[in-house]
């Protein structure tokens, strides 16, 4: 969003009276400077995407590589974090894979085999179907990948905390397809207890601190383990604004659970009142963060920022609807803006 609001105000500031061209020259290369390194990074991520072929096995999976890498850049938009930003976006992919076989195409039995996340057991992969084996072996060899990059340059090892995310994520998923088949419909509070945690805001956040943050202390992690503010107050702004921007076909093809509908069902209002109250949610959840994050100097800025700026890309994204599950004009023409367009320097 910095760097979008960074070409809003070149194209404002040109026209201004008092405009300094030198000023402006710098603005537009820093701008294509930018845009050039997120370009290369993106051909790369690319690469890695054709190679890993999850979206080519699978079919029913949604291919949102670019839209993946456009909110890599919101999360982390500074040039010299392109290592969190390239594995935010293997993170988006990976995400989009398993919340597919959660909510589209597993069954309940099939779903259940998949706690060898919680085991971590390469050996026990046999065990589960085909395409769960391809999805679990990307997700099991990018993370050890990741975990390795850390032991080698801070002598970290950070297995059990990446372990600890996805047990959690897969267990939140596991819970929602279970009252899918239920037919059950929890009260708001019952449901934001849960979908704070599948919105995916938490593996986010924690993969971005063991990317950004160096060194990796122990007793940050320890505080992280418990989700304090600066993990869950952005979450639940994701959940929230994702909510209300959900698609009609999302919703057809099982993603149906949502927090205006829990609302509405246990307060018996109407769509137009859940949705306001759920914007009024929102409003809070953005008041508490701003205090919280702010005034906390446990962590660094770098990792404070990115966890503010996870808040600010949702809101972007689903500014105009779901712009990450069917991705609107709005988002295309930013992706355009943001990666291919350079600003002209005459």
């Amino acid at each position: 969003m910095e760097r979008l609001e960074a070409r809003w105000f070149i194209e404002v500031y040109y026209k201004e009276e008092n405009m300094n061209p030198l000023v402006l020259e710098l603005a537009k290369l820093d701008y294509n400077m930018a845009q050039a390194t997120y370009l290369e990074e993106l051909k790369q991520m690319s690469r890695w995407d054709k190679n890993i072929k999850l979206v080519k096995k699978m079919s029913y999976v949604r291919d949102r590589l670019v839209e993946g890498f456009f909110w890599a850049v919101g999360f982390t938009p500074n040039p010299q974090f392109g290592y969190c930003r390239k594995f935010s976006t293997k993170l988006s992919v990976l995400l989009t894979t398993i919340d597919d076989i959660y909510d589209v195409y597993g069954t309940l039995d099939e779903l259940e085999l998949f706690d060898i996340v919680d085991r971590w057991d390469i050996n026990a992969i046999e065990q589960l179907p085909e395409y769960m084996q391809i999805c679990f072996l990307a997700l099991f060899n990018s993370m050890n990948e990741l975990a390795y990059d850390i032991l080698k340059e801070q002598g970290f090892s950070i297995i059990s905390h990446i372990r600890k995310q996805w047990v959690n994520l897969c267990k939140a998923y596991l819970l929602e397809v279970r009252w899918y088949q239920r037919g059950y419909t929890p009260s708001l509070d019952e449901f934001l207890r849960n979908a704070w945690i599948t919105n995916t805001g938490p593996v986010l956040i924690m993969h971005a601190y063991f990317c950004i943050t160096n060194p990796i202390k122990e007793e940050e992690l320890e505080c992280l383990k418990h989700y304090p503010a600066i993990i869950y107050s952005p979450s639940l702004i994701l959940r929230l604004v994702n909510d209300l921007a959900t698609s009609p076909d999302e919703i057809k093809k099982g993603d149906y659970l949502k927090s205006i509908q829990c609302y509405m069902h246990e307060s018996r209002s109407s769509e137009e009142n859940a949705r306001n109250y759920i914007k009024n949610l929102i409003d809070q959840a953005w008041k508490k963060m701003n205090g919280d994050i702010l005034r906390d100097q446990s962590f660094s800025e770098d990792f404070r920022r990115s966890a503010i700026n996870l808040a600010r890309i949702a809101q972007c994204m689903y500014q105009h609807g779901d712009g990450f599950g069917i991705p609107d004009r709005e988002t295309k023409d930013r992706i355009h803006s943001l990666f291919f367009e350079p600003i002209p320097l005459s």
